[in-house]
């Protein structure tokens, strides 16, 4: 029987560490760095690491073990297990753009060897682990680089990999590959994609809390870098960031979230304002991980706490929009069991691709209406958009489409006006379809309309008057042109649909001063004109 135990161990240790195929992750779902299984204090030796997947409201789904173990191609990836210090600059995660590889780091070192972050890379090769949307573990890139220094994060493009850590460089290489160029001769922490152009926070001799590192997505050495435009110039503490798009009128992002691991600088939120990026507020306290989702003007964000204290994954809901405070409360919805501790975020990654990476979702009343606005950073086989609306967010109609635009690595805005919305909240949804009929929807979002209930407007021309009538529901309108003396001189009956209708009534009166009246089921609606 122990003989059995000890060959069923045997093979769950060669299943974690061989890339063999997982479960799938949960769409939608989280994934957490956690380093330490909880069986001893955590120190600065190398520990074990684990991705625990969790729902967005705080539910374990599972756990992934990192090998500790050199098992074929793949390499060992531990990581410094200290609570506090420079460990906050490790284990942090980015997801690709297209969703599908999560990207983390650490060294080929067995569990327990003193002082890893210090450690002579030629002994210790720094590793980079990719992991799939099927659960399948790839720590086959393994690189002399960063030597006697910590190793931060990396992010993945197709086979593409860039590397940041230690203080020197940001590095490219393949995955699978040995060796690493070096693009730029600074480094910073968290290294993200957004709209085909690499980005890094807490960058080497203190040019801002985010750069840019050169041109879209560089592959070769020399690539100049540039602080993002009206960021202070301070020493940043930055970790992870997102960009959201929530201002339809500024091409691109427009609001920018950074975790900091100072206390002072907390979560920071920056509007675009003018072309330069402004400070909104900051939530005080020391946090690494963060990532969002956009629904219409609301951010949800997803961080992680990292005092040792309280080391908590956590949710916060901003309402506020574009070049607002944003909201204060945190939630937490899990915490870090006893000798662990949570570190980067992410989203999960997905087995297949999005056929549109949508930005941003918004809407908005208008002088004629309710305008809708939104963004697509790609875009594959898009045929069209569906545009559709309710009055209580369950049952939708369609009300418009737009064309898309194939296939694009473009970042491209689109909007529809909604000239005849129903009084109160209206919901919309933006459903995409691309040439193989399938489709994604995307809301429903909340936008109030404030339009007048069975409003009435009156242009006068010749021989006729132009009645346009607002109708809060579809209805029979009956308009009549009385004269001071209460009078009627012209009658029409029309048929109105919900929202903005225009009448023609035959009216050829002489100069005078006239009264039009709309009468819809029991409420009559007036205005005065002049002939």
């Amino acid at each position: 029987m122990m003989k059995r135990k000890l060959l069923l161990s045997c093979l769950f240790a060669v299943a974690a560490h061989t890339g063999f195929s997982q479960t799938a992750f949960t769409a939608g779902s989280l994934s957490v760095l956690r380093v330490g299984d909880g069986s001893a204090a955590l120190g600065t030796s190398a520990t074990a690491v684990f991705i625990d997947e969790y729902s967005t409201s705080g539910t374990l789904i599972r756990s992934i073990a990192l090998p500790t173990a050199v098992v074929g191609a793949n390499r060992r990836l531990t990581l410094d297990g200290n609570t506090s210090g420079v460990s906050s600059s490790e284990g942090l995660l980015s997801l690709s753009q297209d969703g599908k590889k999560l990207t983390l780091t650490g060294y080929d070192a067995p569990t327990g060897m003193a002082t890893i972050a210090t450690s002579a890379s030629a002994t210790y090769n720094r590793v980079v682990g990719v992991i799939d949307g099927t659960g399948n573990v790839n720590t086959s890139t393994a690189l002399d680089i960063f030597n006697s220094q910590l190793i931060s994060s990396a992010v993945a493009d197709g086979n593409n990999l860039w590397i940041s850590g230690g203080t020197a460089n940001i590095y490219y290489t393949t995955i699978g590959a040995t060796t690493a160029t070096s693009i730029v001769a600074r480094t910073g922490r968290s290294l993200r994609i957004f709209n085909n152009q690499l980005y890094a926070s807490q960058v080497s001799g203190v040019i801002g809390p985010i750069i840019t590192i050169g041109t879209g997505l560089p592959t070769t050495s020399g690539q100049s870098i540039a602080g993002l435009p009206g960021m202070p110039i301070t020493t940043p503490s930055g970790r992870e960031f997102f960009f959201a798009d929530l201002d339809p009128t500024i091409a691109g992002y427009d609001v920018l979230y950074i975790a900091n691991s100072a206390n002072t600088d907390g979560i920071s939120k920056y509007s675009l304002v003018g072309g330069n990026w402004v400070l909104d507020n900051v939530i005080t306290g020391q946090y690494t991980g963060l990532t969002g989702v956009v629904s219409g003007n609301e951010v949800t964000l997803y961080g992680i706490r990292f005092a040792a204290s309280a080391n908590k994954l956590f949710k916060i809901t901003d309402a506020t929009g574009y070049n607002a405070a944003m909201t204060a409360t945190t939630t937490d919805i899990a915490t870090a069991a006893a000798n662990t501790v949570f570190r980067g975020l992410s989203f999960s990654p997905t087995v297949t691709t999005t056929p549109v990476k949508l930005l941003s979702f918004t809407g908005k009343e208008s002088t004629n209406g309710v305008r809708l606005n939104w963004s697509t950073a790609s875009e594959q086989n898009n045929s069209h958009y569906e545009i559709y609306r309710s009055a209580d967010g369950q049952n939708f109609a369609k009300i418009g489409s737009v064309k898309g635009n194939g296939t694009t690595n473009e970042v491209l805005n689109y909007s529809f006006t909604d000239l005849s919305p129903l009084l109160g909240t209206v919901y919309y949804k933006l459903s995409q379809v691309d040439f193989d009929n399938r489709f994604e929807d995307y809301g429903p979002i909340p936008v109030k309309s404030s339009l007048q209930k069975n409003d009435l407007k009156v242009q006068v021309k010749d021989n006729s008057l132009q009645v346009s009538v607002f109708a809060s529901t579809n209805a029979t309108s009956e308009i009549k042109v009385y004269n001071i003396s209460g009078n009627a001189l012209a009658k029409v009956s029309a048929n109105l649909t919900s929202g903005w209708n225009t009448v023609e009534v035959p009216f050829t009166a002489s100069r005078g001063v006239y009264i039009v009246a709309s009468k819809i089921g029991n409420e009559i609606t007036k205005t005065k004109i002049a002939k």
